[in-house]
């Protein structure tokens, strides 16, 4: 192989590197926008059950407060609400 030939060559090979290298970077960065937007919409769920959660429990307690005669105000007070 001549001195020619061996410039090509190594011109060929790091062409094709850099062409591997490109693409890999353009199939990774989907990947890591998906990946993040499936860990958001995990995080939203987790959430939403948490807040379903503490509603019920505000509908369960409300009404055993009001049972004992409380006012808004002495509930808000009691449970550290806004008024």
């Amino acid at each position: 192989m001549t001195g020619q030939e061996q410039i090509r060559a190594a011109v060929a090979t790091v062409r094709s590197a850099r062409q591997a290298i490109n693409g890999a970077r353009r199939r990774r960065a989907p990947a890591a926008v998906a990946a993040a937007n499936d860990l958001a919409d995990a995080a939203h769920a987790v959430e939403r059950a948490e807040k379903d959660a503490a509603r019920e429990a505000v509908a369960v307690g409300m009404p055993r407060l009001t049972a004992e005669h409380l006012t808004p105000p002495q509930i808000a007070a009691l449970c550290g609400l806004p008024e």
